[in-house]
């Protein structure tokens, strides 16, 4: 009987030791748990930290790629603006120069004016002289179609040079038919009207032809000339070499005449050109 409450003490006494063992365990493991919780905290504050940091920087450098940008642009701006800076002075001076080119022409234009006024003032003067000339020429063709002529008479023969003198005859007549036809063109256009619109080219360009051809039948009669002993050939090449050069003379100087005559068109192509 005296053992019975030893034992039951003793079951006791272990259940208590099992009970405060299960305690200390379950108080060891919950601490394990709440510093588990407290590191997990930390870790999770410094990532929150360390993409609040990296968004800080990423915002930096997106705000300095922006400035640089802004900073570009207006750089590019200010490049534009003294370009149409420059652009506008050009234009400026262009437009400064064309003012005073106008004025020029004005000015010109005014004293050309009252150069033509005093030229038409003369144009009776001027019709009479340009009729002498006309008139000068004229009768040196006169002289040369009636020495053309003769050449045509002479006698065609196998030794003589008669064949070859009628040859450049019959040429002759051909340039006299155009010289008159060009010297009608000229006349045909009153002095006032050439002041304006200045003279005939084309009838001009055709009388000059006509001179150096006649230059070249000259050296050919000179030449027949020199082949010939016979004498009466000799003196009608002569006096028809002598007025061919007084015709060519005669219509060189109503050429260079008609060509003063450059007229108001004439004279503003010319100014042009020389600016």
């Amino acid at each position: 009987m005296k053992k019975f409450p030893i034992v039951l003490s003793l079951m006791i006494l272990s259940l208590f030791v099992s009970v405060n063992s299960s305690y200390a365990k379950d108080g060891e493991d919950g601490s394990s748990e709440v510093e588990v919780k407290e590191e997990q905290k930390s870790e999770d504050k410094e990532e929150k930290k360390e993409e609040i940091r990296f968004e800080k920087v990423e915002k930096k450098e997106i705000k300095m790629e922006k400035k640089e940008e802004i900073k570009s642009s207006i750089e590019e701006i200010k490049k534009r603006e003294e370009k149409i800076r420059e652009q506008a002075k050009e234009t400026r001076e262009i437009k400064n120069d064309l003012i005073e080119k106008k004025k020029e022409v004005k000015d010109d234009l005014k004293e050309k004016r009252e150069e033509i006024k005093d030229e038409v003032k003369k144009e009776m003067r001027d019709d009479l002289d340009s009729d002498d000339a006309s008139d000068s020429a004229r009768g040196r063709m006169s002289e040369v179609a009636k020495q053309v002529n003769i050449l045509l008479q002479t006698k065609e023969d196998d030794k003589g040079i008669g064949k070859k003198v009628r040859e450049v005859a019959m040429e002759q007549v051909k340039s006299q038919e155009k010289i008159a036809e060009k010297l009608a063109k000229m006349e045909e256009k009153k002095v006032w009207l050439k002041k304006m619109v200045g003279y005939d080219k084309e009838a001009v360009l055709g009388v000059t032809e006509e001179i150096d051809a006649n230059r070249l039948r000259i050296q050919e009669l000179i030449k027949l000339q020199e082949e010939t002993t016979d004498k009466t050939e000799v003196a009608q090449l002569e006096t028809a070499i002598t007025s061919l050069i007084d015709q060519n003379a005669a219509l060189q100087d109503t050429v260079q005449e008609e060509m003063q005559n450059q007229g108001v068109w004439g004279w503003f192509r010319s100014m042009f050109n020389r600016s």
